[in-house]
């Protein structure tokens, strides 16, 4: 059986650090593998998502902290189109906070796309 992965790209900002919580959540109750790693474009999503047999992408629905409640980004209009696999858009002025890092839980890390000194260590967990 193979397991659930569910799949988080950050660029850097806070409202693409909502998403964290809910895909904590949603790879704990698949009993499955929390892939958190740097993408903002749609391609290195899309292509994290494909090479790590993602069965599920949460991520923000946009990373602009002026954007107004409901509205989806560029790049989450283009990751909903190209998925091979669901996607969750976590609205970041409606996103649930409590998030630990994952480092801080003894996750070992599992690099995916570029990085930068903004974008948060990248994570591979299985949830427990």
């Amino acid at each position: 059986m193979s397991d659930t992965v569910v799949l988080v790209p950050l660029d850097g900002s806070q409202s693409a650090l909502s998403a964290l919580p809910i895909a904590r959540r949603m790879a704990e109750l698949g009993g499955g593998v929390l892939e958190v790693g740097a993408g903002d474009s749609a391609e290195a999503i899309l292509a994290a998502a494909a090479d790590r047999g993602a069965t599920l992408i949460v991520m923000a629905a946009h990373s602009g902290d002026s954007q107004p409640a409901g509205a989806i980004g560029e790049a989450a209009q283009a990751v909903l189109g190209g998925a091979q696999c669901p996607v969750v858009l976590v609205d970041p002025s409606q996103a649930p906070g409590g998030w630990a890092p994952p480092m801080s839980r003894g996750c070992r890390a599992k690099a995916w796309g570029p990085r930068s000194s903004t974008t948060p260590p990248t994570t591979r967990k299985k949830a427990a």
